[in-house]
């Protein structure tokens, strides 16, 4: 397929030649750029459409898209803001919500995710989105109710099972757990995120190899995203005592992503626990000086034999 798409693009920027002031040969070259994760090409094909027209929100939207999927969630929101001045449509609260909940910033993101679903009650996304971040609040009965109410719009929304099968595990219901899981399998069983949040719900039942066999899984079926996978299956081998593995799974996660602060003050987690303490102090600097206003990183830092890290 992605053979295709390379022929695809080389049509597009054909066309773009041809017709360079009008907006679709850009706007279809940004989608086959984007299809192909070729983020840096697919922002400058965009870029492009948008000089030629300007007041086109949905272009906005889409060069939002790219900059969340290439991890540049400030500029990305500010692309959310102009498509919102254009038109507030629900789809792009959601899409900023979507980037606030990935910056960290619950209370932005649920506040994006109301509004969505108050200008459209019936939009499953917005209620499975809302989902993950109670979730992330320890706030499981709303958890719930909003992945039900996704189901309830959309009953093949495969995310929203797997959503609620984690809640279901963390508030120890087990077979409603099992049950989410097998029917999200069901829908998607090529879904990466799936097995990635299978893996999650096993850690939280304390279910380790399980946990590593999911999030195994989940990189192969997307290599692209194997940073994740790798840092979370490292943090499985931590809780297990195997820090050697975990160390060796953040070091492949920073191969991929190397300038993640979170994972380089896993691998210094890792590292003192191996006795490694200047591995440990190196890294903790390092995420320091990718992310200056890591606390947690600091206690670590200088006080890497506190009895809570024994």
């Amino acid at each position: 397929m992605k053979v295709g798409m390379h022929a695809v693009c080389h049509c597009f920027k054909k066309a773009t030649e041809y017709n360079s002031d009008s907006d679709g040969p850009w706007r279809q070259l940004g989608d086959a750029f984007y299809y192909l994760k070729q983020y840096d090409q697919a922002r400058l094909a965009f870029n492009k459409a948008i000089e030629i027209k300007p007041d086109d929100f949905i272009l906005y939207v889409f060069q939002g898209a790219v900059l969340r999927a290439a991890g540049s969630y400030s500029e990305a929101i500010k692309f959310c803001d102009r498509a919102l001045e254009i038109n507030p449509y629900p789809v792009v609260y959601t899409l900023r919500g979507s980037i606030r909940y990935n910056m960290g910033d619950y209370q932005g993101a649920i506040a994006d995710f109301n509004e969505a679903v108050r200008l459209q009650p019936d939009y499953a996304d917005a209620y499975g989105e809302r989902g993950f971040v109670h979730f992330s609040l320890e706030d499981y009965q709303e958890a719930i109710a909003d992945f039900n109410e996704a189901l309830r719009f959309q009953p093949d929304y495969a995310d929203a099972y797997a959503g609620r099968g984690v809640v279901r595990a963390k508030m120890g219901n087990l077979q409603g757990f099992i049950d989410d899981f097998n029917e999200a399998l069901r829908l998607n069983p090529d879904n990466a995120n799936i097995y990635k949040l299978r893996g999650l719900a096993r850690y939280l039942i304390k279910d380790y190899q399980g946990a590593l066999n999911d999030l195994s899984e989940a990189i192969r079926l997307a290599p692209e995203l194997a940073y994740q996978y790798y840092n979370e299956r490292g943090n499985v081998r931590y809780k297990q005592g195997n820090y050697q593995g975990a160390v060796s799974d953040y070091t492949e996660a920073l191969r991929l992503k190397p300038n993640d602060a979170v994972i380089y003050s896993n691998r210094a987690d890792a590292r003192d626990k191996q006795g490694d303490y200047q591995g440990a102090v190196s890294d903790y600097n390092e995420a320091l000086r990718l992310k200056p206003d890591y606390a947690d990183t600091y206690n670590s830092r200088y006080y890497p034999l506190s009895p809570g890290r024994l």
